[in-house]
């Protein structure tokens, strides 16, 4: 079900800095059917809503952005285009708000990040190019692996992770700043060395400007749907990631393995600039501007 709204509010802030404290959601729900999504919750106060299959369009959001980005308390500071949803996920082929919400940005000189599975950025890479030439761009893709038999199974109605990753080399040439988020680094399934340096090295094929790993975190909502896909599609690897997962966040003799991997693969791809968030900008919008990198 694809619903029509209309959106009283789109700027929003958040406490949790990751890229910006910033986001602006085009949509609620998302058609990329990731099923370690994260984002479940936001769906959580619609009755009956599925996550994956009810998508809400937002589609006043340019008017709506233009108004709140031309407030005088408005500090032009970074915001990220989909901070609980993909603005480029499938429904934005037919909807096309992007290409409204970018001449949005582009009136206000605002900085931007976009976080992506899709490769529909694409088809908006002259409005993002004009936006890099006078404020900040960072486009980013997410991949967990380059195994097609997983990515198929874990994410999917999500473009392969190559093409997501060949995509990136445009838009530097566009002059956004890119980078690639291995996230989530899934137990048993993404974690091999193999996997993760082949991202790495499509990653410096492309000369991205950081990567960043994370590895799968199951909040409320995600969990259940997530250990059944494991049962159903990885029953060898069930009862581990049980153990493995007795909260939300991977236990430390997890950790433990994975992140010697981690570091031995960044050392010889070094060196990798550090990514650090922005400082984080209170709610009531301080007399602050930052550089988003």
């Amino acid at each position: 079900m694809i619903k029509e709204i209309s959106a009283k509010s789109v700027l929003h802030f958040h406490d949790q800095t990751f890229a910006t404290n910033w986001d602006v959601n085009i949509y609620r729900g998302c058609g990329h059917g990731c099923t370690y999504c994260f984002a479940r919750y936001s769906h959580r106060y619609l009755e009956n809503a599925d996550f994956f299959n009810d998508i809400f369009v937002k589609t006043n959001v340019a008017e709506v952005l233009d108004r709140e980005m031309s407030r005088k308390s408005w500090r032009k500071l970074p915001v990220n285009v989909g901070g609980v949803t993909d603005a480029y996920q499938p429904a934005e082929e037919k909807y096309r708000l992007m290409p409204k919400v970018l001449r949005v940005f582009i009136k206000h000189r605002n900085p931007m990040v976009i976080v992506t599975k899709s490769i529909l950025p694409l088809r908006d890479i002259d409005l993002i190019g004009q936006l890099a030439k006078i404020a900040e761009v960072n486009v980013r893709v997410s991949v967990s692996t380059l195994d097609e038999k997983i990515r198929k199974i874990t994410e999917p109605d999500s473009p392969p992770a190559s093409d997501r990753l060949n995509m990136l080399g445009a838009f530097r040439e566009a002059g956004c700043r890119i980078g690639v988020l291995i996230m989530p680094v899934i137990p048993m399934l993404t974690d091999s060395e193999e996997n993760l340096r082949a991202i790495f090295e499509m990653a410096q094929k492309n000369r991205v400007n950081f990567v960043e790993t994370g590895t799968l975190h199951l909040r409320v909502g995600t969990r259940d749907p997530f250990m059944e896909m494991v049962r159903k599609n990885f029953p060898d690897h069930f009862r581990r990631m049980n153990e493995i997962y007795s909260g939300p966040n991977a236990d430390e003799s997890y950790k433990n393995f994975l992140q010697p991997i981690i570091r031995k693969i960044k050392s010889e791809y070094s060196p990798w600039p550090v990514y650090t968030p922005p400082v984080k900008v209170a709610e009531s919008g301080q007399d602050l501007q930052l550089s988003l990198f």
